[in-house]
């Protein structure tokens, strides 16, 4: 029965956050749809490229110290207000140092040049993106007493007036100042709101023994997902200052697909960490989460994949407009990348507290980003960045595989078969795309090549077994 319920908890958690994610991303991509239709090329590359830089610098707010929080809370309930006032005075200290460290780069990169549109806008996005990421330091006290249901609820209300504040600027012919400006107030109101809920349900209280043991749990946490934010905004942040900003915003409308969904496997990721810290002495519910959610996860993947390959001038084109097509060769590109991004082994690394040994290969994998962007973009420009995701990407996921399976806590052999059958699986749909969709309405292609890769994975890939545990979990008999 206990193993009936946990597996009950994982399935409502992830349908919360998963609930919440969709919610997040799909409002920020009608805006991304909203602001791009409505500004003009060269406009939206410097709104993209003000709001990438922002979002790059708002990294450094956070080094782990949600992560950190929720490990805390979980591992040492009693001192909890210890563990929260540790967190909250790490993450003030460095959203002050995080801004100031925004504006001097854009003191260096383009006060020089005279692009003070970009630098008045960067601003304003930097109050916006670093005061977002303070707020996430609040979620992480619900994630520590999976209280997911509160944080979906409040969250999912923050981005919909994201979205409402963009709609209206727009219906009034405002600018992107004003999109910034409406976006700043938001953050402000949240924040404001969350300060005064735990300030009145918990009581401050500093304990500098607590505050090193703190420290130095984050600092691999931190370290590890301030790398981990690189590789996923770097390219984004280098495009336009190694090309020019209206390349930026053609690479940020290729971009925003594969960033959009991250959610997939980091709300999973979210929820088994908290899991497996509660259950660290059980090896055997690792190989467990592993089996089932990477059966999961490959299969979307490469549906996803594929859909995207086959289908990218048309979502270009359909979403953005034939003003924004020069996206669609980038944003094929960086598909091929998403069967590596759908992994959990960098979840299992955490929940097993395995934190230096993962930063350690985030380190590496950096530096083969940086490598592969500064000469690829040189040289191909938003093509060569496309072209570093999946270099990166595909190197991430190989690494954190092989420690895996060198260390024999995960056992891969199912896994490997999974991976070969949908390979097979996709050359079958290129096949069918090649000799008979691709001459259809898009639509229709759509339909016709998901139902052989439906019909072909439930023929290859799952098995019955599958179906009992996936009853199991929601609690149907």
């Amino acid at each position: 029965m206990a193993k009936t319920n946990n597996k009950k908890t994982i399935f409502l958690n992830t349908v919360f956050v998963f609930s919440e994610t969709v919610i997040n991303k799909f409002a920020f991509f009608i805006i991304n749809i909203i602001v791009s239709r409505y500004l003009k090329e060269v406009r939206f590359g410097e709104y993209a490229t003000a709001l990438g830089f922002a979002t790059y610098f708002a990294m450094f707010s956070d080094i782990g110290i949600n992560t950190t929080l929720v490990r805390m809370i979980i591992k040492d309930p009693e001192h909890e207000r210890n563990h929260i006032t540790n967190a909250f005075l790490i993450k003030t200290t460095l959203a002050v140092l995080s801004y100031i460290a925004l504006c001097v780069s854009l003191f260096f990169i383009y006060y020089p040049t005279g692009q003070f549109d970009i630098i008045y806008l960067t601003l304003i996005f930097g109050v916006v993106r670093i005061g977002n990421d303070y707020m996430s330091t609040f979620y992480a006290i619900f994630t520590a007493h999976d209280k997911f249901r509160s944080s979906t609820i409040i969250n999912s209300c923050f981005s919909i007036l994201f979205l409402l504040s963009t709609a209206l600027v727009v219906y009034f012919a405002g600018n992107y100042y004003h999109i910034a400006l409406s976006r700043m107030l938001i953050v402000i109101a949240f924040t404001t709101g969350f300060i005064i809920y735990v300030t009145k349900k918990y009581v401050f209280s500093f304990s500098f023994i607590k505050f090193k043991e703190f420290l130095h749990f984050a600092f691999f946490f931190g370290l590890g997902n301030v790398i981990q934010n690189s590789l996923y905004r770097l390219n984004v942040m280098l495009v336009p200052v190694i090309t020019a900003p209206i390349y930026g915003g053609f690479f940020s409308n290729a971009f925003i697909f594969y960033s959009s969904i991250i959610f997939v496997p980091g709300g999973l990721g979210r929820v088994l960490i908290s899991y497996l810290y509660k259950h660290k002495e059980d090896k055997n519910k690792y190989q467990f989460v592993y089996d089932i959610y990477s059966k999961i996860l490959v299969v979307l993947s490469f549906y996803i994949a594929i859909i995207t390959f086959f289908y990218a001038e048309e979502i270009i084109q359909l979403i953005y407009g034939s003003k924004f097509l020069p996206s669609a060769l980038p944003l094929k590109i960086i598909a091929l990348a998403i069967p590596s991004l759908f992994i959990i082994s960098d979840s299992i690394l955490t929940g097993m507290d395995k934190q230096k040994e993962r930063t350690q290969i985030l380190i590496k994998a950096l530096i083969a980003n940086v490598i592969l962007n500064a000469v690829l973009i040189k040289f191909f420009s938003m093509t060569g960045a496309a072209v570093a995701v999946i270099g990166t990407q595909v190197f991430l996921s190989l690494s954190y595989t092989w420690y895996l399976k060198k260390n024999k806590i995960i056992e891969f052999k199912k896994h490997y078969t999974n991976v070969i059958k949908m390979i097979l699986i996709a050359g079958v749909c290129a096949a069918v795309n090649y000799n008979f969709t691709n001459k259809l309405n898009p639509i229709l292609g759509g339909i016709s090549i998901s139902a052989v890769y439906f019909i072909l994975v439930m023929f290859l890939v799952f098995e019955k077994k599958d179906m009992k545990i996936i009853k199991n979990i929601i609690g149907k008999q």
